[in-house]
């Protein structure tokens, strides 16, 4: 990890491909800015050719997510062929179809769970997904120990009393915990965030777990970073990750508009595009997105001691 961020930092040039690779879920989250169950996909030769192009360009790693992934019939061959490229694969997932054949390809989970009980199923709407969770964590387990499993929660009105045992049973699954706040987006108003008041507490009660060893991935500089007063920042995460949606587009993720298709287009070609380039400066003022990614990476990429190190460690 430190080396390829260096070198994106010193070239200027990311080293992650992000994927969406489809919109489609079969939850429905009550924060969630992305399911959109009519979105277009790529075929399994396009996403080969565009991954194939990433390669190329020098692209070291590959963030599959979604909606959710494991939704697509072909994602056996889609992590087959990343690995293939000598790719270190990464895939985000709610944890319902998690297939057994896939995982060998996989070195790092992200498995969303924002409770530690059956409370998961009314909070995501849908039915047993607490023990498909636990199924899954179990078969990655026994398919591929290696393997890396973070559970992702989102924090929440629905979670705000229960991030205790919600760490204890990472702690006893032998995975690490990635507290996440909500992502703001004014055309989005979501009901379930936390106010200030509720935060500060929160993010002490996280504070504490971590002090008591119970195993949250997440840094220091993260927890503290969205209590009050609220720091700024400025974002740096597109340094190091390029997002292609679906259907092959790369678009600015502040208004979604289109810059660009990475199918049509070489992914060097934009990276150097006049479009690209100014997407690249007005993010960089960014700092709407609170998610643990965003500000893991952007304080990483500045080369914040603790949090890098901390990424180092995590997620390297």
């Amino acid at each position: 990890m430190l080396i390829p961020l260096l070198k994106a930092k010193i070239t200027t040039k990311p080293f992650i491909l992000s994927h969406l690779l489809t919109q489609r879920c079969n939850l429905d989250c009550p924060y969630c800015l992305w399911k959109d169950n009519k979105a277009n996909e790529l075929s399994l030769e396009q996403i080969k050719t565009i991954h194939t192009d990433a390669a190329k360009t020098g692209f070291k790693a590959v963030f599959l997510w979604g909606g959710e992934p494991f939704l697509r019939k072909d994602l056996l061959e889609i992590v087959q062929y990343d690995k293939k490229l000598g790719w270190r694969v990464t895939i985000a997932t709610n944890g319902c179809f998690v297939r057994k054949d896939a995982l060998p390809y996989i070195d790092e989970m992200l498995i969303s769970l924002d409770v530690a009980s059956s409370k998961q199923d009314q909070i995501v709407k849908g039915k047993n997904v607490f023990k498909k969770v636990q199924e899954a964590i179990t078969l990655t387990k026994k398919h591929n120990p290696a393997c890396k499993i973070r559970l992702c929660a989102v924090l929440s009105q629905h979670n705000k009393k229960d991030l205790r045992e919600l760490a204890n049973f990472a702690q006893a699954q032998g995975c690490t915990l990635v507290p996440q706040h909500i992502d703001s987006n004014p055309n989005y108003p979501n009901d379930c965030d936390l106010s200030q008041k509720e935060r500060d507490e929160v993010i002490e009660e996280l504070q504490t777990l971590k002090r008591e060893g119970l195993p949250l991935a997440s840094s220091w500089a993260y927890l503290d970073q969205f209590k009050s007063p609220t720091k700024t920042f400025q974002c740096r995460s597109q340094r190091v990750y390029f997002t292609v949606w679906p259907d092959g587009a790369v678009r600015s993720c502040m208004t979604r508009e289109k810059i660009a298709n990475a199918l049509t287009t070489p992914i060097k070609t934009i990276l150097r595009s006049p479009n690209y380039q100014a997407f690249l400066c007005k993010s960089k003022n960014c700092a709407r997105c609170r998610d643990a990614g965003t500000l893991e990476t952007t304080m990483a990429h500045n080369l914040q001691l603790e949090p890098l190190l901390n990424t180092i460690k995590n997620f390297g």
